[in-house]
């Protein structure tokens, strides 16, 4: 008995207005931006729209599914992007720590910030 192709029922999911387009959900994107960038509260943003793209398209709603796609993809750029830059003024802080930098008082009162002169630090009991 010959095995005919032509007369089988295909099981597909439509995924759009065309057959082949295809939705990414960026589950894994979203967790990773939110376990390595620390930037936790928007990751769980990225982390639920992009929950919501399967389940979207399972109910048939694939401009839904692709808004909550773009959503999700939207949530993990912020969250990368505010996790390297909170990186990034942390690794400031830490070198200017390393290096004992010392503001005078006029960058806390709306002054211009500049580097204690050396006189000031010794007053204030710092080491050069």
């Amino acid at each position: 008995m010959a095995y005919d192709d032509e007369d089988d029922l295909d099981i597909s999911i439509r995924r759009g207005a065309r057959g082949d387009e295809n939705i990414p959900n960026y589950l894994t994107q979203a967790i990773l931006v939110t376990v390595c960038c620390g930037c936790w509260p928007l990751g769980i943003v990225a982390i639920v729209q992009a929950a919501r793209v399967n389940g979207l398209i399972a109910q048939g709603d694939y401009e839904g599914a692709r808004r909550a796609s773009e959503s999700a993809k939207m949530w993990c750029i912020i969250s990368f992007v505010v996790g390297l830059l909170a990186g990034f003024v942390w690794f400031v802080f830490q070198v200017m720590a390393q290096q004992r930098v010392r503001f005078c008082t006029g960058c806390l009162s709306g002054g211009l910030c500049q580097p204690c002169p050396p006189r000031l630090r010794q007053a204030d009991g710092a080491s050069d």
